[in-house]
């Protein structure tokens, strides 16, 4: 599967994950990095729940961010060697 990110460079907010991956987000922190946002993750679906709200289908789709930043990254780096190991 290619990797193009052309789109999200453009798109509001997109140029700031950009420049941080590779940067501030690398090979060396992604998995931890990727654990704060489920963390985040499990909070937040917690909160719907004490709503009423079952984030049981949202957590699904939420959850494949954190879940593909480490092969992301590792991925970028391949791809532009003088991204920070």
């Amino acid at each position: 599967m290619g990797l193009s990110l052309g789109g999200l460079a453009r798109s509001s907010g997109g140029s700031f994950i950009l420049q941080a991956l590779g940067s501030k987000v690398t090979v060396a922190n992604a998995a931890h990095i990727a654990e704060l946002n489920r963390t985040d993750l499990d909070e937040f679906a917690e909160a719907m729940r004490r709503k009423n709200v079952d984030p049981t289908d949202l957590l699904q789709w939420c959850f494949k961010g954190p879940d593909g930043l480490e092969e992301l990254v590792h991925r970028l780096q391949q791809s532009k060697p003088n991204m920070n190991p």
